[in-house]
């Protein structure tokens, strides 16, 4: 009986330590592979439970300039995000939020975007380049 609770306890601990790595390992620099220019960037980070977002893209000639904020309890990630008045392509909305998942190799951040009025939603898909 001793030993089955041990053992219960260690694959506890081990399963809590697994996921602390895995869940603070979205911090870096990714390219959104759903946007419409293949040179995007984004930054993401992470200040304790805060976390942060820039990116930049291009649609032809018009910029595509936006931040993001969310809190990170676990997953999914969620994040609100505004794209700049200045800097946003005709006809999009400026505000929502993307719900988002990272893979277990850390290399991929993909989701759902949806629109603050709820007029959009789509999928959406990082890939890390650092």
């Amino acid at each position: 009986m001793i030993k089955t609770a041990l053992i219960s306890i260690l694959i506890l601990i081990a399963a809590a330590m697994a996921n602390s790595a895995y869940s603070a390992d979205f911090m870096g620099i990714w390219t959104k592979t759903t946007h419409p220019d293949p040179e995007n960037i984004t930054i993401i980070y992470r200040e304790k439970n805060d976390v942060k977002a820039v990116g930049f893209g291009q649609i032809g000639r018009n910029k595509a300039v936006w931040y993001a904020a969310g809190e990170f309890n676990g997953y999914p990630l969620r994040l609100y995000y505004h794209y700049s008045a200045e800097a946003i392509p005709q006809e999009w909305e400026q505000e929502g939020v993307m719900i988002l998942e990272l893979s277990r190799d850390g290399n991929t951040l993909s989701g759902q975007a949806t629109s603050t009025s709820g007029n959009w939603s789509g999928s959406v898909i990082f890939k890390r380049i650092k």
